[in-house]
């Protein structure tokens, strides 16, 4: 907690970020700082945490470039892949992402990203509540080289959401650029995937 690293390399696969993977923590009060900072993955990748599932991440503030290459999903500025599993209640609150991302993705028809401010792709399931909110983004991101399968927010890149689950985004603001989508992109959430029994909110306290 508390704590501002700077200078940080991190180039790996799947599951990339100062945290790898977290599983039922809370994150919080942490600060990257750019300089000669860089990350870069394939899937899965976030300044913070590459892939979570079932955490708080709280209060934590990024301007660390992310370099997204692969053939999948899942780069967010502070969170790649957010996942939740259960009935627990979880936040991605008051983060703050001011850096680059850029997804330059590789010359296949395959390639296809979700790219967001702070979540790159949330995956809410069964009964869990979700609550992404007062989150800042003012960076930029850039799609060049994918293809029409990308998605894009300026907070969340795209919501898969399964089961009885609920998601709300709340009260987030965007004045970062997005450039280069080829399917779609938006001011707080790039597309929405959800069944029957999910629900998901993106209420009009979100500016952008």
């Amino acid at each position: 907690n508390g704590k501002t690293i700077s200078d940080l390399y991190i180039t790996g696969s799947a599951n990339v970020g100062l945290i790898a993977y977290a599983d039922g923590a809370t994150i919080k009060n942490l600060t990257l700082a750019d300089g000669a900072s860089e990350i870069t993955g394939n899937e899965c990748v976030g300044s913070i945490v590459g892939s979570a599932n079932n955490v708080n991440i709280q209060n934590n503030t990024s301007s660390i470039t992310i370099a997204a290459k692969g053939e999948s999903v899942g780069y967010g500025g502070i969170v790649g892949c957010y996942y939740s599993a259960g009935s627990g209640n979880y936040a991605v609150t008051n983060n703050t992402y001011t850096g680059t991302i850029e997804s330059t993705g590789l010359p296949s028809s395959d390639t296809f990203h979700n790219i967001g401010g702070i979540v790159g792709q949330a995956n809410p399931s069964e009964s869990t509540v979700i609550n992404i909110d007062d989150n800042v983004y003012s960076g930029a991101i850039n799609g060049t080289g994918v293809n029409s399968n990308s998605y894009a927010g300026g907070i969340v890149g795209q919501i898969n959401a399964n089961g009885e689950a609920v998601t709300t985004v709340s009260s987030n603001a965007n004045s970062g650029n997005i450039t280069n989508i080829h399917e779609a992109s938006a001011g707080m959430v790039g597309g929405v995937n959800m069944n029957n029994d999910t629900s998901v909110y993106i209420d009009n306290n979100n500016l952008a």
